[in-house]
């Protein structure tokens, strides 16, 4: 098998773009977040792909999937994942990562499929959201609709990922082009599927070990809101990273690290 490879699918009526990397005998499964697309993980990729074959998919409405109108709930994300997991042909036990909003598709796929998943390492974890944050949200979703994503790019970068923390410009300035290429209508599509998580339950009864990851210097998941979610799960564990919201991409080598030490132990 090929160490990198890319498909597409349609299998549960939308268009989905995957790629698979590394050429490990574990699967590994990574899930971007809202503002991402699979290219989030790259940074990482070469320090995963030696112990991983590795999975990652643009979510609808991002990257190069379909680009939907219709609203749409996270049952549905978790279908599309089990969609692209099927078409990758990828073998379980299945590793599996998240970041920031895609760590709610993580635990969503790990409730419904336990005796698939192994174990789950959650960047910036957003598996709640509190009633206060909903308005804001909507009205930036609103906003991006109507002026187009620039208009929020200012206010919304500063906080995920400050100026002062970008010591890789170049990588900088890309996400920021990526922030301003997002189709606004599905960000605002996204963020609605994200102000209605409420995933307490599926902590609660989660088998398997969850590890944590925290950015001390995390605008949006400080550490003390992460630390209560440790306590949530039966068997959680929680490290903090000296990064910002966009770990993934400030601080790749570290997150990779920490999610293979867990990995390896589980």
């Amino acid at each position: 098998m090929p160490a990198d490879r890319a498909g597409w699918t349609e299998g549960g009526g939308v268009s989905l773009r995957f790629r698979i990397s590394g050429e490990g005998s574990k699967s590994l499964i990574l899930f971007h977040g809202l503002t991402g697309t699979l290219e989030t993980w790259d940074p990482l990729i070469p320090t995963l792909s030696s112990g991983f074959r590795i999975l990652r998919a643009d979510q609808r409405g991002a990257g190069q999937s379909e680009k939907v109108r219709q609203p749409y709930t996270l049952a549905d994300l978790v279908h599309d994942a089990e969609q692209v997991i099927e078409a990758a042909g990828l073998a379980p036990p299945y590793y599996v990562g998240g970041i920031a909003s895609g760590t709610a598709i993580a635990l969503a796929y790990a409730d419904r499929r336990p005796d698939a998943v192994a174990a789950l390492a959650l960047c910036a974890p957003a598996l709640r959201t509190e009633a206060t944050r909903v308005r804001a949200m909507m009205e930036r979703s609103e906003r991006a609709a109507r002026d187009g994503m620039r208009a929020i790019a200012d206010e919304t970068i500063a906080r995920s990922y400050p100026a002062h923390m970008a010591h890789d410009q170049d990588g900088y300035r890309a996400y920021r082009s990526s922030f301003l290429a997002i189709d606004p209508v599905a960000y605002g599509h996204a963020n609605r599927v994200l102000s209605a998580v409420d995933l307490e339950g599926a902590m609660a009864s989660l088998p398997q070990p969850v590890l944590l990851i925290a950015g001390a210097h995390d605008l949006l998941r400080p550490p003390d809101a992460v630390r209560p979610l440790q306590a949530a799960f039966r068997h959680g564990e929680m490290i903090t990273l000296a990064t910002c919201h966009q770990m993934a991409l400030h601080a790749p080598e570290a997150v990779a690290n920490a999610m293979l030490t867990f990995f390896h132990r589980h």
